[in-house]
């Protein structure tokens, strides 16, 4: 479910008046974009936005973002046997905007077999541009405990076992 974005540009002074981010999170999470809060828009700050999203990441979805430099990504995961466990992974790539000097999101899988370690698959502006360079590689981390039947796990599977 990707849902294009309806706020553009940067408005000097503000908090970022554009809602790309906000797209990506409901796109890579499966949720309508109304349910998601503009985050960018919460703040200058860009260190009280990522604590305001993990909050209502950690307090809603019982989930978490973690945020690598796009050297971080291809150093630490590209180059390791584990990283194509995550291919197909949806992720958010965020970088230079092709439109001006602002930052833009977007959505990505990750993909081994690519050079850069992921392929794009849904910017949310309308001129599908995408970005000129990525800067960050976002993943949203999930706690898939959270339904499960704790009666039909092994003793030695269950948490807290020995």
């Amino acid at each position: 479910m990707y849902t294009k974005q309806d706020k553009f540009a940067p408005v000097a002074g503000q908090a970022d008046s554009g809602n790309c981010f906000q797209c990506c999170i409901a796109g890579v999470m499966g949720l309508p974009v109304g349910t998601v809060p503009h985050v960018l828009g919460h703040s200058t700050d860009p260190d009280e936005n990522f604590r305001f999203l993990n909050a209502w990441l950690r307090d809603v979805h019982e989930a978490f973002l973690v945020q690598y430099t796009y050297e971080a990504y291809r150093e630490h995961l590209l180059n390791t046997k584990f990283f194509a466990f995550l291919d197909g992974l949806r992720i958010i790539v965020s970088g230079k905007s092709p439109r001006g000097e602002h930052e833009h999101a977007v959505i990505g899988v990750v993909d081994s077999s690519d050079p850069k370690g992921f392929r794009y698959v849904f910017d949310p502006h309308p001129d599908n541009e995408y970005i000129v360079k990525p800067t960050l590689i976002e993943f949203i981390v999930t706690n898939y405990r959270t339904n499960m039947n704790y009666d039909e796990i092994p003793p030695c599977q269950k948490p807290g076992a020995i």
